[in-house]
Order: structure tokens, then sequence, then C-alpha cells
């Protein structure tokens, strides 16, 4: 079997949630989990040419956060579900409202002694004419659905 000394190494693994979740944090999460299943991708054919089997660590998400955004987090929820590579993710300080969906969403999950989960029900501020109201209550309820499935 070949040795992997001149082979290039996977690209760093631990990714720091830290934000509030919105567009440009999520964007900026999942970017970065499509550039590590990517390189593995690559890394795994690379190494086959050599018979070498690369088993490629798990990412882990660092999540310190008390959410935020809702559509945005379903994209980074999705992201996660179908990456190849493993996803670990640890609470170190808070995980909460869309922070802990993307916690409970990892493919093995863990949290600190003193760190702190939060989930609640979907919110928004329901202002306006009442058709408008019942829209907002009509799609508050759909997210909820999904939140829950």
């Amino acid at each position: 079997m070949a040795t992997t000394n001149n082979l290039p190494l996977p690209k760093e693994r631990n990714l720091y949630f830290i934000k509030q979740v919105d567009q440009a944090s999520i964007g900026d999460l999942t970017k970065s989990i499509i550039e590590i299943n990517d390189d593995d991708d690559h890394l795994k054919k690379l190494y086959s040419v050599y018979d070498v089997e690369y088993d490629p660590k798990p990412i882990k998400i660092f999540i310190d956060s008390f959410g935020g955004l809702v559509y945005q987090c379903f994209g980074l929820l999705s992201v996660i579900e179908r990456s190849k590579t493993p996803i670990h993710t640890i609470v170190t300080g808070c995980a909460m409202s869309c922070a802990f969906m993307i916690l409970i969403c990892g493919h093995k999950r863990f949290a600190h002694k003193l760190s702190t989960p939060l989930y609640h029900q979907v919110s928004s501020g329901a202002s306006g004419t009442v058709t408008e109201i019942e829209d907002k209550l009509e799609e508050s309820k759909r997210l909820q659905r999904q939140l829950e499935n």
C-alpha cells in the first residue's frame, strides 16, 4: 500500500458559528461546508490513484449563537443533511432558536456542560391589515410544521 507522504492534506475542518443567523453568516458557513465536501471528493479520487483509502474526518461546527432568521437557516440545514462528510455540531455557549436547529441537524451532536440550548416556536411580528395578519399566521404555521418535522 502507498504512503500519503506526498499527497495533499484536507482543508481545515473546524468551523465556528458565533453570529446571528442571517444571509451573510449562513452563506459563509454553507460555502465552507460545500468547499470541504468538494475537497474530500477530490482527495478520495486522488488517493485512490495511489491505492490509499481516504476517510475524511468530520467537519466540526462550534456553535454559540442566539439564532436568527428561519428561511436562511433552512438552506443551511439542507446542506448539512446532504453533506457526504459527517458534520458534528458542538454547543460551546448557547444554541438558541435557529442555532438550536443547526445543532440538532448535525450527524452527531454535542454540548459543553454549561451550554444552553433553546427551542421555541416560530415568532412573527404580526401587523397590518387583517388579511396580511392571516397570511403571516398561515406562513408561521407552515414554518412551524417544517421545523417540527
